[in-house]
Order: C-alpha cells, then sequence, then structure tokens
C-alpha cells in the first residue's frame, strides 16, 4: 500500500506531465507560426529538459516539502476529539480527502484514493511491459528474418521484405539501420534512408525510445503523455532533417521527395514502424507538411532568447511540481530532531520532557497526517480562548505551564457534554462524573446542572486534581497518568511492576488510553512550537 508521500510523489508526476506537455505544445504552436523562431534541435532539447524536469522536480518536492511548509491541496476530516481520533482503526481507512475548500465539498476515503493510485501504476506497468514483450518479439523476428548486407562496428545495415519504412534499432550488442527490401535497386534513396538512420543513432534518439518506456510504466495511464511523446519523436525526426539538410548531406529537394515517397509507400497499407520511435503510426499529413517546411526554413539561433525559455519552463515546472507535492499533506521530524526540540523546551519548563520511541511516534502523526494537524491546529486555536483563564489558575497552585496542554488531548479544547463522549466524560478536562464530584463539581442526574461544563470551575478541580497526584507520587508523569487512569491504579501498577517510572508501567501494559503520556509530551513539543503544525 502506498504511504501518503509516494502517493503525493505519484500524482505530483501526473501534474507535471500535464505541465510540461502544455509547456511543449506552446512551444510548438509558437515555433510554428514564427512567433518564437527556433531549430528544430533546440526545439527537441527543450523538451528533453522538461523530460528531465519531470524526474527531478517530483522527487524534489516530494523531498523538500517534508522539511518545508506547503499547504496541502487537499484536507482530510478531523476527529472530534483525540480519544475518537485513537479508536479508529490503524489503517487509515477513517481519512477522508476534502476536495476543494468551500463549503460543498466531495468527500473520498484516503485509502481509495492510496488504491486508486495503486491500480493505475499496476495498469500502466502491465500495460507497457506486454506491449515491449510484443515489440520484441516481432522485433527479434524481423531481425533475425533480415537480410544483413554491411558491418561496421556495432552498426548493422540490413533489409527485410516485411517492411515498407526504414527504420534504426539500438539493442544491447549492435546499433541497427533496417530497409525495405525494395530499396535495394534504388541507390539514392538507400543512401539518403542510411544516413537518415544513422543520424538518429548519432543523435540518441535510439536511446530516448528505452526511457519512454520508462515513463510509460510509471504513467502510461495518461493519454497526454502519449501525444507528448509522439510530439518529441516528431520532433527527433525533425532534428535529423535539420541536421542532413544543414551538413550538405543530401539535397533539400531529392530528401523531400524521398519523404514524400515513404508517405505514399504507407500510406493505403497497415501500420508500420517508423525510424527511432519504435512505435507503429502512419505518416501524418501535417508533420509531412511541417518537415518539408523546416527543410527551407532559415532559423537563426537566438542564444538570449534560447536561455530565457530555459529558464521559464524551470520556473513554470517548479511552480507545477512544488504546487502538487504535498497534494495531501506529510511530514515527519527524525529522533535527533525532536530531542533538539526538547532539550530547547525542557531548559523552559518544570514538566519533565522524555522523548522516546512511544513520543516520536505520537508527534509524527500529529504533525505529518493532514488529519492529525489538522485537529491539533483547531486545539491550538481554541486554547487561545481559555488561555488566560487556565494559565491563571495553574499560576495559583504552583504548577507547570505545561498541563496547559492536557485539554489539548482530553478534548481539543471544547467544552464537550457528556452526550457526546461514549465515556461519559465532559467538558474541557474530560471530567467522569465519580471523579468531578470528589472535587466539588456539581452534577445532577438529568444533567441540566452539569459544572463540568463551567470552564472556570473545570479548571480549578483538574488543577487540585493534578497537584493532589503530584503530591502523592512526587512525580509528573505518574500524577498524569493517575489524572488519567486514576490514582489507585497508578498506585497498584507501581506495586505489581516494582518500579515509579512511568514509562516501566507503560511497557508493562499499565495505563488509562493507549500513549496518554507520549500524546501529552507531543502535544507539549507542538503547543510550544506551533509551526510545527502550520
Amino acid at each position: 500500500m502506498m504511504n501518503v508521500s509516494i502517493l503525493n510523489l505519484y500524482f505530483s508526476l501526473h501534474v507535471v506531465i500535464l505541465g510540461a506537455a502544455f509547456l511543449s505544445y506552446l512551444l510548438r504552436t509558437a515555433n510554428n507560426k514564427k512567433w518564437i523562431p527556433l531549430k528544430a534541435k533546440e526545439e527537441l532539447h527543450l523538451n528533453y529538459l522538461l523530460l528531465i524536469l519531470i524526474i527531478v522536480l517530483p522527487l524534489a518536492a516530494s523531498f523538500l516539502t517534508d522539511r518545508y511548509q506547503f499547504e496541502p491541496i487537499t484536507r482530510t476530516f478531523s476527529a472530534t476529539t483525540y480519544k475518537e481520533f485513537d479508536s479508529l482503526p490503524p489503517a487509515e481507512s477513517h481519512e477522508k480527502i476534502i476536495l476543494g475548500e468551500s463549503k460543498i465539498h466531495t468527500d473520498v476515503p484516503l485509502a481509495w484514493l492510496k488504491n486508486f493510485a495503486l491500480w493505475l501504476l499496476l495498469t500502466s506497468c502491465f500495460i507497457c511491459f506486454v506491449r515491449t514483450i510484443n515489440e520484441i518479439l516481432k522485433m527479434t523476428s524481423l531481425l533475425r528474418k533480415s537480410f544483413l548486407v554491411k558491418s561496421l562496428g556495432k552498426v548493422r545495415i540490413a533489409f527485410s521484405d516485411r517492411i515498407n519504412v526504414p527504420f534504426s534499432l539500438l539493442t544491447l550488442k549492435h546499433a541497427w539501420v533496417v530497409l525495405p527490401e525494395s530499396y535495394m535497386m534504388q541507390s539514392e534513396k538507400t543512401r539518403i534512408s542510411i544516413y537518415h538512420e544513422l543520424q538518429h543513432h548519432r543523435q540518441g534518439d535510439t536511446q530516448w525510445v528505452y526511457l519512454f518506456q520508462l515513463f510509460k510504466a510509471f504513467a502510461g495511464v495518461n493519454p497526454i503523455l502519449h501525444f507528448w511523446m509522439k510530439v518529441i519523436s516528431e520532433l527527433q525526426e525533425l532534428k535529423v532533417d535539420e541536421n542532413l539538410i544543414g551538413r550538405g548531406k543530401v539535397s533539400p529537394r531529392d530528401y523531400a521527395q524521398c519523404l514524400i515517397d515513404v508517405a505514399e509507400s504507407v500510406v493505403m497499407g497497415e501500420k508500420q514502424l517508423v525510424c527511432a520511435a519504435g512505435l507503429p503510426f502512419l505518416p501524418e499529413r501535417h508533420l509531412l507538411k511541417r518537415r518539408i517546411d523546416f527543410m527551407f526554413r532559415r532559423n537563426v539561433s537566438n542564444k538570449i532568447v534560447f536561455m530565457f525559455l530555459v529558464a521559464f519552463l524551470l520556473s513554470s515546472m517548479a511552480s507545477f511540481a512544488f504546487g502538487t507535492g504535498n497534494f495531501v499533506g506529510s511530514r515527519s521530524m527524525s529522533m535527533d530532531e525532536v530531542k533538539k526540540l526538547a532539550l530547547d523546551v525542557g531548559e523552559e519548563g518544570e514538566f519533565p520532557i522524555i522523548v522516546n520511541e512511544l513520543v516520536l511516534e505520537q508527534l509524527n502523526r500529529y504533525i505529518g497526517t493532514v488529519q492529525g494537524k489538522e485537529a491539533m491546529k483547531k486545539a491550538l486555536r481554541r486554547m487561545e480562548t481559555y488561555r488566560f483563564l487556565i494559565e491563571g489558575k495553574l499560576k495559583n497552585y504552583n504548577l507547570p505551564f505545561e498541563l496547559l496542554a492536557v485539554p489539548i488531548i482530553e478534548s481539543a479544547y471544547q467544552n464537550l457534554p457528556e452526550s457526546q463522549n461514549p465515556l461519559f466524560a465532559a467538558g474541557l478536562w474530560q471530567f467522569i462524573r465519580a471523579t468531578a464530584r470528589n472535587y466539588g463539581l456539581r452534577i445532577d442526574r438529568a444533567l441540566e446542572l452539569d459544572e463540568r461544563l463551567d470552564p472556570e470551575l473545570a479548571t480549578d478541580a483538574a488543577a487540585r486534581y493534578l497537584l493532589a497526584n503530584q503530591l502523592r507520587f512526587k512525580d509528573w508523569h505518574l500524577a498524569v497518568l493517575a489524572y488519567n487512569m486514576g490514582e489507585n491504579n497508578v498506585q497498584k501498577a507501581i506495586n505489581k511492576v516494582g518500579s515509579r517510572n512511568a514509562w516501566d508501567l507503560i511497557t508493562a501494559g499499565y495505563e488509562g488510553d493507549k500513549n496518554y503520556l507520549a500524546k501529552l509530551i507531543a502535544a507539549i513539543l507542538i503547543m510550544k512550537n506551533p509551526a510545527l503544525v502550520d
């Protein structure tokens, strides 16, 4: 199953391909209309640059969005409270993507989106594999039955009675040029065709074919990719034409006539293997016209214009990649980073900040999943409403400022009634009835009076409860465990485990809400460094 970062990378790849194809189309249109006169070689090199950027930029975007803040395009629903969040399955099937920022939006389960992306990837790979094997078998059969006429180093020149159009092909051992058998008695056409196909080998077109196949393996379900690969193949042909005519190897008139003869030979026939593309298609009328037009066009190279276009493509493609590099949103921290963060936080406060694997896991869950991050951001915003009240109470009872984070993991700073909690707790501090009454909060049977929902009274009771636990256990970690699971249960755990270290009790399985202490420390770190969830 894809994780979120790979999912981001996959969708970023498709968006970048769309952007690259669009930019390629703009270049092609501008060159055809002579708004930006470019040689075929320059236009092809700009397309090669786009191909390279397709590989580099999504990877860079995926790498950098884990270290810098980029708002995700999509968001997820967050649970009402962290207790509800933790009660949901760990497989993330509960997470839903919100497509769009408006109040009217479309809900898509994140697991469904991952499965869909995985299905697209596997489909692309399967189709590409089948087609590639089929082409290899056809090529192998064709080359085996061809008549070899000349061998020059790695180059092999052969004739075949199974084709109507010349083509070139690079294998592991040889660079092949294969001509139709009908050319054997036409020396001028043979000469021009050999020059043409050898030029494909010289300029690396027969090598790019394999990279094209790799692209199709990963994104072959994207129809725009196939259109763009065809455009690049056409540009390769134009560059060959430009080189042969420019170097005076052949005359433009003879070369143009050869192109027309080739087109006529297949226009009524079946699809053929054409030149370096290695893929079957019929020569199109517009391409033939464009090739002949390029032969007689005299575009002058302009380095300033070319460099401007390079800069334009780089900036445009970067915007496509980084704009979608955090499609769903993902961020995580290493153990070393969190320890450094904890060291800075620990120097400022009285509550002991311990970082271990449990704390790291919870911290990354809050800042590394969109659901966790959104819930934490909302909790921190709500906290500001009660900050002055709670800080005042903590100061009155000489309690650590860090306990301001307890309502974050209890209620996400929502003053929730008991009816919204399956455990029958209520208020910012999520008191159950028995504990609330022990600390002076009044609750009647009909819940018409429920002082757990009075922020000031509940905060005072919570402060006294935490202070009582600290006085009893002389340890803040044990005190907050007692707040969550009850002081008597903590004492029983100490007696059974034989340790007063809260983490030993947790490791032995004695805790209330799972990972309660780890969540609290993670919340403290985020509370003191809110930029982590910005």
